[in-house]
C-alpha cells in the first residue's frame, strides 16, 4: 500500500469533521430536510439528515460495542436506499473500513470475497449474509449508543471495492476518505448542486460513479436523493416527472433504455430533468445529442474504480462531442509513449488490498496510475479514450486494430442488439495469426450468412485491415460484468468452442 497522495484544498483534515460536514451536523436549516427518499410499495420511505445522523450514530456504536475498531473490516451488503447510506456512515463513523458489495453477487463470490477482506464484522439486509462466524448488523433495526472516539485520519484506508474485472481475479481497490472526498469536491465543482437540486439514484452505491458523483455531492449540497432500485425505463420516466427530478448520475445503459422507451411512446413526460452525468462506458454521441433535442444536457466522464473514479468529466462549461472531458480540477492526465492514459491526482487509490504486486503494477513510482486504457488529449485538454490495452488487436501485418472503433461503427445500425469485436487466432485456415472477428446478437431473426453481410455494409468505410474477417451470430446477451463492460475472454472462449 503506497502512502496517500497530496490533499486537495478544501478536503476536510479530520476525518470525523469530514463525515459531520457531508451529515450537516448542527445546521439545523438542513437537519430536517430529506436527504434520501428511497421507493418502497407504492410509496416513498424518507431519510431526513438529522435521522441520518442519529442513525449512523447508532450503526457505529453497535459495531464498537461487539470490538470493532479503527481500520477493521466492515462488510456493507444492503439494497441501495436510507439504510445503506446508515450503514456506510454508521462503519466508517467506527473507524473501520467499509467493504462494499454487490447484492448480486453469488455465495461463493462472496465468500471469497469476504475471506480476502478478513472482514471483523457485517451490516447487511435482514437475511442475506450467508456466514454467522462474525457479528451481523441489519441497518434497519440498529441499536442505540454514542458514537465512539476513534483515532484516524483521512489519509488511512476507508474503503475496499472489490472489482469485477473483465479477466482475471477481482481486486480490492483501497481508498481513502481523502481519495472520496477530492472526488466529490473536485465533481461538485464542475456539477454546481445546491439544496434545491433533486436527483434519481439509478445505480447502486456500491458502484463508486453513484457513491462519489451523486450521492455523496448530493449530501454534501443539502440536495434530496430519489433512490429507484430500477432500470425499466417507464417507471424512471414516472420517477423522473412525479418527483420533479432535475438530474441525476447514469451509465450509457439507462440513457439507451430511456431513448428506446421514448422513441416508442407516443408521448414522456420527464419532468424538469435537465442535467445528467455519465460514466461507466464509452457513450455514443448520437445519444447526446438525442437528449439535447429535448432538452437534456448530457455530459460524458471518464474515470476508473481505481481513480476514487472520476478522472475527467465534460461540464456546463465545457462539452467536446465525442470527448469525456477534462480532468478534474487537481487531476492531471498524461498519455505515455505507447497511448496509454495515465493519472496523477487526490483521487488515485491507495494500492489493492493485500496485493503489493497488483499494485506496483497499477502504479509507477512517480505515483502515476496505469488506467490500461488508450487515449489522447486535443490542444485544449480534452480527453478522448480510444480503447484498452489489452483488447487491442495485432494482426500478422504487425498493423493493430482497435475492437471499440470497430464496434463502434457495427453499432451504427439498427439490426444489432449488440455487437462485441474480439482478436481470435484460428487454428487452421487462411489466417496464422489474430484476425478481427465481430459476434453480433441479432434485433430479430438473422442468418450468420445475413449477419456477416451486414457487417460488411457496416464496415465498409473502415480501413479494409479493420473490416471483420469473421462474424458469429451470438444467442442472447453477451456476457458482461455489473458495470455492463464485454467479457471480451469469454467471447473469445465462446468462439474456441464454435469452430
Amino acid at each position: 500500500m503506497r502512502s496517500a497522495p497530496a490533499q486537495a484544498p478544501g478536503v476536510a483534515a479530520n476525518a470525523d469533521d469530514l463525515l459531520r460536514r457531508w451529515v450537516h451536523v448542527g445546521d439545523v436549516a438542513i437537519a430536517g430536510r430529506v436527504a434520501i427518499a428511497t421507493r418502497s410499495g407504492g410509496g416513498w420511505s424518507e431519510l431526513t439528515y438529522r435521522a441520518l445522523d442519529d442513525r449512523s450514530r447508532a450503526m457505529a456504536a453497535s459495531l464498537a460495542q461487539v470490538g470493532v475498531g479503527a481500520g477493521d473490516r466492515v462488510a456493507l451488503l444492503a439494497e441501495p436506499g436510507g439504510d445503506w447510506a446508515v450503514a456506510f456512515f454508521g462503519i466508517l463513523r467506527a473507524g473501520a473500513v467499509a467493504v462494499l458489495l454487490d447484492t448480486k453477487l453469488t455465495a461463493g463470490e462472496l465468500g471469497s470475497l469476504c475471506r480476502r477482506s478478513g472482514l471483523a464484522a457485517a451490516v447487511s439486509t435482514a437475511g442475506r449474509w450467508p456466514d454467522r462466524t462474525i457479528p451481523v448488523f441489519d441497518p434497519a433495526t440498529a441499536g442505540v449508543g454514542t458514537q465512539p472516539e476513534v483515532a484516524r485520519t483521512v489519509d488511512d484506508p476507508a474503503v475496499i471495492v472489490w472489482t469485477s474485472g473483465t479477466t482475471g481475479e477481482p481486486k480490492g481497490v483501497t481508498l481513502s476518505l481523502a481519495n472520496l472526498a477530492y472526488v466529490v469536491e473536485a465533481s461538485s465543482a464542475v456539477q454546481r448542486p445546491d439544496r434545491d437540486t433533486r436527483w434519481l439514484s439509478v445505480l447502486p452505491p456500491h458502484h463508486l460513479l453513484e457513491l462519489c458523483c451523486g450521492l455523496l455531492p448530493a449530501l454534501a449540497a443539502g440536495s434530496t436523493t430519489f433512490v429507484a432500485r430500477t432500470i425499466v425505463p417507464g417507471e424512471l420516466a414516472s420517477m423522473l416527472a412525479d418527483c420533479h427530478v432535475t438530474r441525476m448520475v447514469v451509465v450509457p445503459m439507462v440513457l439507451h433504455l430511456l431513448r428506446r422507451h421514448i422513441e416508442g411512446a407516443t408521448r414522456v413526460d420527464l419532468g424538469p430533468l435537465s442535467t445528467v452525468y455519465c460514466g461507466g462506458a464509452p457513450l455514443d454521441p448520437e445519444v447526446v445529442d438525442f437528449f439535447d433535442r429535448l432538452g437534456i444536457a448530457v455530459y460524458p466522464g471518464y474515470g476508473l474504480t481505481e481513480a476514487a473514479p472520476a478522472v475527467s468529466m465534460n461540464s456546463p462549461g465545457g462539452r467536446r462531442s465525442g470527448s469525456v472531458g477534462r480532468p478534474l480540477p487537481g487531476t492531471t492526465v498524461h498519455i505515455s509513449a505507447d497511448g496509454e492514459i495515465l493519472v496523477e491526482g487526490p483521487g488515485v487509490m491507495l494500492g489493492y488490498w493485500d496485493d503489493e504486486d497488483a499494485t506496483r503494477e497499477a502504479l509507477d513510482r512517480s505515483g502515476s496510475l496505469r488506467t490500461g486504457d488508450l487515449g489522447h488529449l486535443d490542444s485544449e485538454g480534452y480527453l478522448f479514450v480510444t480503447g484498452r490495452i489489452k483488447s487491442l488487436i495485432v494482426l500478422d501485418s504487425g498493423k493493430k486494430v482497435q475492437p471499440e472503433e470497430v464496434e463502434t461503427v457495427l453499432s451504427q445500425g439498427d439490426r444489432f442488439a449488440e455487437v462485441c469485436v474480439v482478436g481470435w487466432r484460428a487454428t487452421n485456415g487462411p489466417y496464422g495469426g489474430e484476425q478481427v472477428c465481430a459476434v453480433v446478437v441479432p434485433e430479430g431473426r438473422m442468418s450468420e450468412e445475413e449477419a456477416a453481410g451486414e457487417v460488411r455494409r457496416l464496415s465498409a468505410p473502415l480501413s479494409p485491415f479493420k473490416r471483420p474477417t469473421m462474424v458469429r451470430a451470438h444467442e442472447g446477451p453477451l456476457p458482461r460484468t455489473v458495470k455492463r463492460s464485454l467479457r471480451r475472454a469469454e467471447v473469445a472462449r465462446w468462439l474456441d468452442g464454435t469452430q
